[in-house]
């Protein structure tokens, strides 16, 4: 589907200017002196204006683009980046990359072996899953010419073909960081973008091949996965327009996965992103050659001896300067079936944003997994033929996400879907923040404290230990089992620890306390809280960057981690480090201390050198860190940890206890054509019945929920709390003309269509 917009609308420029001029001549016949148009001769006039009426209609079109509208499904690793925070949109090359790890949702704050996603969205299956710790470094957009450049110091715009001036620069970036979930293929920049038809097609398990002898000669073999490192672009974030796919792949992050056979090895560089709406991908053309007959009726193809043909007589429909053409400088030829579509794409071209910088909000087109999608447009302004324009639907989810310093109710109610007028619910994802602790207001503060775990019990410890659980004052779990059970730390006096916890006591008491002796603990470390005190969204915190295959195991051989945000969110001049994880296997102690058989080459170098070509990264010291079964970012017990991915138990466990009170069910399916998206429509049961009743109290009632007095009969099933809250939230908006509750309309915009309840039928 073509969308026709007036982007640019060129008719008041000089451009517009000029090329009005020009059909005017087109149009209109000069006289012989050129100082005017000719209107003796009638044959004249028409002839001039058939001859030229498709510069006539080409040059009309100037003033107009065609757009093709991609759909949802088609619109995925775009190369599009959306800030979160102040909606700059550019394309992945301009971005500064902080920091990189992989992902591995079953091992997740101690991923070190690449794993292949099994989750997120629909085209992101068997791809490595990748974080990526962006910042919204300072750009300099043209709005007229729409090219974007690092810095803000610029007062007209620097494309030497443009005459832009101050005003029509856009100087944005926030600072801020975010995180972009990346689903890196097994497929270079080459392949995205193949101009050779001997690679049109090939990926996969051809970037593992391996040549190894077999009987005396080479043949290929598959490798298997021996390293990979996430390299940070090479040449930092793009300045200016970039003229190519591989050029672009200096600008942006890359997965460097090495594969082994036979003790030989092959190490192929993937984009983060495929950047499928980057760069124009136009199919080259290529003409087989008319077939003629010579005087004894015998066929033969007219490229035939030509020393423009391929081969097989082909002959690429490009001049000397690799400029497309129209028909074949040979023959002539310009159709099907004479000429065809190859595999391989013409030399690829830098395509633009042509959306104002930053995003208004104007931009937004529909509403993606709780988020906006932004409507796109993508053109190369060096085709006149218009076959690299795109309105390209760009959901938020897909690009970049915000940071949190804590966690948020909306965050925390994300595992469950429910009506929004579900206020039970809400009041039950409400409670996970400010439910009481044990001795501060909320969880959260709870959560701040220092937090310690019980490793022994001394003589005196046992003591007071046993006298609370004799009286009932310690909670059901820690009176069974004591081994590793978290307490905060209340208090502290010498080497007597005071410590409480977040579960009441058996008896119901809120404040138990307990006395240990600071031997009996094992405190976590301080001050690792990446995202907040004692929280942490995890980006890179817990995930290796680099790491090789040694004995069976992997070996991370990470740098730390780097960050320019402080742990209570705010922008860092420059940036802050700290470690990637604080324990480690304990055969990785192993590793750093092996030797080759001379006896004076550390395994662990000698195997980095081989397999990580950046040899910044030194592998950690496991001295002053802790040792354990595997690699660790923090003890999931000892504080909040997130990810865009999932939460950590402490959070976990109260979201899987969450109740929904409304009932809701698919009735149908909406299909938005434009943007290629299914959408299931929702009713809530519960929301109609009240309103059909005149009010949740009779619905309820009716349903037998209630008894007369409003007690509620099964307060198990349907709290007497949830009751209350309802009967509330219906009385905040009152009735309509009808006397029927706008309360239940879903949204602002279901409300405001119950105010006029002439024009709506519920049925």
């Amino acid at each position: 589907m073509k969308v026709m917009a007036y982007i640019d609308n060129p008719y008041n420029s000089d451009e517009g200017k000029s090329l009005l001029k020009e059909n005017l001549t087109n149009i209109f016949m000069p006289t012989e002196d050129g100082k005017g148009l000719e209107s003796t001769s009638k044959r004249m006039m028409v002839d001039n204006f058939r001859s030229n009426t498709n510069r006539i209609i080409g040059l009309m079109k100037r003033f107009a683009k065609g757009y093709k509208q991609i759909p949802l499904s088609d619109a995925y690793d775009s190369g599009v980046l959306i800030c979160p925070h102040c909606q700059r949109r550019d394309f992945q090359q301009y971005w500064e990359t902080v920091d990189l790890s992989i992902y591995d949702p079953k091992h997740w704050i101690g991923s070190v072996k690449p794993t292949k996603a099994t989750s997120g969205p629909m085209w992101s299956k068997s791809r490595v899953q990748v974080m990526h710790r962006v910042r919204c470094n300072h750009v300099t957009t043209c709005n007229k010419c729409h090219q974007t450049y690092q810095g803000h110091a610029y007062t007209e715009c620097p494309n030497p073909s443009c005459s832009a001036d101050a005003d029509r620069l856009a100087k944005v970036g926030c600072l801020k960081e975010s995180v972009q979930v990346g689903y890196v293929q097994e497929k270079t920049l080459a392949q995205q973008y193949p101009t050779d038809e001997r690679i049109a097609g090939r990926f996969g398990n051809i970037n593992k091949e391996i040549n190894v002898y077999r009987n005396g000669r080479l043949v290929p073999k598959t490798g298997k996965e021996a390293a990979f490192e996430l390299l940070t672009p090479v040449s930092g974030p793009a300045n200016g327009p970039v003229s190519n796919p591989l050029n672009v792949g200096r600008h942006i992050p890359i997965l460097r996965m090495t594969y082994e056979a036979d003790g030989r090895t092959t190490s192929p560089n993937y984009p983060i992103s495929q950047m499928r709406y980057a760069f124009s991908r136009n199919k080259r053309r290529v003409c087989t050659g008319r077939i003629t007959y010579d005087q004894y009726g015998r066929p033969q193809n007219a490229h035939d001896g030509n020393r423009y043909s391929y081969y097989d007589s082909r002959v690429w429909l490009v001049d000397e300067q690799g400029r497309e053409q129209h028909k074949c400088n040979v023959c002539g030829a310009a159709e099907p079936p004479i000429v065809k579509e190859s595999r391989a794409y013409a030399e690829p071209k830098p395509l633009v944003i042509e959306n104002m910088q930053p995003l208004p909000q104007s931009d937004i087109m529909t509403s993606h997994n709780g988020g906006p999608v932004w409507q796109i447009y993508i053109s190369d302004p060096s085709d006149r033929r218009e076959r690299s324009n795109f309105l390209v639907p760009v959901p938020q989810v897909w690009t970049l996400k915000a940071i949190p310093t804590e966690v948020e109710v909306n965050e925390a109610g994300l595992m469950q879907s429910s009506c929004p007028n579900d206020v039970g619910f809400g009041n039950s994802v409400k409670a996970i923040n400010e439910v009481e602790g044990e001795q501060t207001a909320t969880v959260k503060d709870y959560l701040s404290l220092p937090r310690a775990k019980i490793v022994a019990m001394s003589i005196s410890s046992k003591q007071a230990y046993d006298t609370a659980k004799s009286q009932n004052k310690l909670p059901q779990v820690l009176a069974n089992k004591w081994q590793d059970y978290v307490v905060c730390i209340v208090n502290e006096a010498g080497d007597e620890i005071t410590v409480s916890g977040i579960t009441p006591a058996k008896d119901g008491t809120i404040d138990w306390r307990l006395k240990l002796q600071r031997s009996d603990l094992e405190f976590f470390s301080t001050g690792l809280g990446e995202s907040g005190p004692n929280f942490t969204y995890a980006v890179c915190e817990g995930r290796s960057r680099a790491a090789f295959k040694w004995n069976g195991q992997w070996v991370d051989v990470s740098p730390q981690c780097k960050s320019y945000r402080a742990q209570d969110g705010s922008v860092l001049s420059s940036p802050r480090y700290y470690p990637r994880f604080n324990q480690y296997p304990t055969w990785y102690a192993d590793v750093i201390n092996d030797v080759d058989d001379e006896g004076n080459i550390a395994i662990l170098e000698r195997t980095r050198s081989k397999y990580v070509q950046n040899q910044n990264y030194q592998p950690p010291d496991p001295n002053g860190f802790s040792l354990g079964k595997d690699y660790l970012w923090m003890e999931e017990m000892s504080h909040i940890i997130m990810d865009p991915n999932r939460y950590g138990p402490l959070i976990e466990g109260k979201v899987d206890a969450l109740q929904t009170y409304h009932t809701v069910k698919a009735i149908a399916e909406e299909l938005d054509l434009n943007i290629g998206q299914r959408t299931i429509v929702n009713e809530c049961q519960t929301c109609k019945s009240a309103y059909r009743a005149g009010g949740i109290e009779i619905s309820r009632k009716n349903e037998g929920y209630v008894n007369d007095q409003g007690i509620v009969k099964s307060p198990f099933i349907y709290p007497q709390e949830v009751y209350d809250l309802e009967v509330k939230y219906q009385s905040e908006f009152g009735m309509n003309a009808l006397n029927k509750p706008l309360a239940w309309g879903v949204e602002a915009k279901g409300k405001q269509l119950l105010q006029d309840p002439d024009k709506i039928r519920v049925e």
